[in-house]
């Protein structure tokens, strides 16, 4: 996904493996971390690299860190 164009608000979608979910922007760091608030399961504040890569202490047991996709 290319991290350069989100904005606060927008809507996105999040995969680890096999599990998906989706969320909303709400803030973008000049550092180029990412913040989405989760709309389900797992529920909560996740974090982004730039390239949409989700923090490994973050991700799923099975299946590792988040990732952002393009919405659906």
């Amino acid at each position: 996904m290319d991290t350069k164009t989100l904005v606060v608000g927008q809507s996105v979608d999040m995969v680890s493996g096999c599990y998906g979910c989706r969320g909303k922007v709400v803030e973008i760091k000049l550092s180029g971390v990412i913040h989405v608030i989760c709309e389900g399961p797992p529920w909560g504040l996740l974090h982004f690299d730039s390239e949409g890569k989700g923090f490994d202490y973050e991700g799923t047991f099975e299946c590792g860190p988040w990732f952002l996709t393009e919405k659906k």
